[in-house]
């Protein structure tokens, strides 16, 4: 998620910074209030905090067998050459996206 700041002036959404962004983009706006503790849906309040903080106390340890770890390594073997084998390509598309 990319974030702008901008604020309402005269009732129109002026930004911070000038926008590299073609006419007709669509875009979604949520207003910040002082009191939104909230970031990208986490509840930053005490309550949310602990209630975050008591949900991780609960997790148990991730324990793999050794057949499990080996398939592990092995699919991330091949996810890494393949990433490697298509890393130009990935490359121009984010270029294209991001111009």
């Amino acid at each position: 998620m990319i974030v702008i700041d901008a604020v309402v002036r005269n009732g129109r959404i002026e930004t911070d910074t000038p926008l590299n962004l073609p006419d007709g983009t669509a875009l979604k706006v949520s207003l910040v209030t002082e009191n939104d503790d909230s970031v990208d849906g986490w509840d930053n309040s005490p309550a949310g905090i602990e209630a975050w903080l008591n949900w991780y106390a609960t997790l148990q340890p991730l324990i793999f067998t050794e057949t499990e770890r080996a398939t592990l390594e092995a699919e991330r073997s091949i996810r890494r050459e393949r990433e490697k084998a298509n890393f130009g390509d990935y490359a121009e598309k984010l270029a294209k996206d991001w111009n």
